[in-house]
């Protein structure tokens, strides 16, 4: 999804007072309201016609307007990404694309400073464990076999065909020793 993606978490809050009892209780800052209101109206377009009904696997890149940064280059910086999965799930939820965020069984979230910024999102209903396991082995008989290897700088698995990382966006050069 194109946007400047929010940097409040759903943790953040603000005590209040009830009228007529006089305790106190937590809700939603204004800028976390705000924050749901427009990660909902982005992400209601994408829903799904059908709740997922399984588990599923979430892959989330959140890409951050890069400023003084290198486009891909990691944010190390605050809001932590457990934080901000927080709140993309409950917007989820709240759009409907599953009953519960806890049908959420396997989850990957980063960070980058990027030329465009967005939220990408991947949600894989089929991907069962068997076939995460066989996905690793083959990539490891890769490895092991001379077709891939890890990037030396970020330890992604880059094909040795590829002249580049496209994670890191590291140059290689012929020959190199990967």
């Amino acid at each position: 999804m194109p946007m400047i993606p929010p940097t409040v978490t759903a943790q953040e809050k603000d005590i209040g007072k009830n009228r007529k009892t006089g305790k106190a209780f937590l809700h939603d800052t204004d800028a976390v309201r705000e924050a749901k209101k427009k990660l909902t109206a982005h992400l209601w377009q994408h829903r799904p016609a059908e709740p997922y009904k399984s588990g599923v696997r979430l892959i989330v890149k959140w890409c951050f307007p890069r400023g003084k940064h290198q486009d891909g280059e990691y944010r190390t910086t605050k809001p932590d990404t457990d934080n901000l999965e927080k709140l993309l799930k409950d917007c989820m939820t709240r759009c409907g694309f599953w009953k519960d965020d806890a049908q959420v069984a396997s989850e990957t979230a980063e960070k980058f400073w990027a030329e465009i910024p967005g939220i990408w999102i991947l949600i894989d209903e089929k991907m069962e464990m068997q076939s995460i396991i066989e996905h690793e082995t083959r990539q490891v008989e890769r490895m092991y076999n001379g077709i891939c290897y890890y990037c030396p700088d970020c330890h992604t698995i880059v094909d040795t065909w590829d002249k580049f990382c496209r994670h890191c966006g590291v140059e290689f050069e012929e020959g190199d020793d990967r």
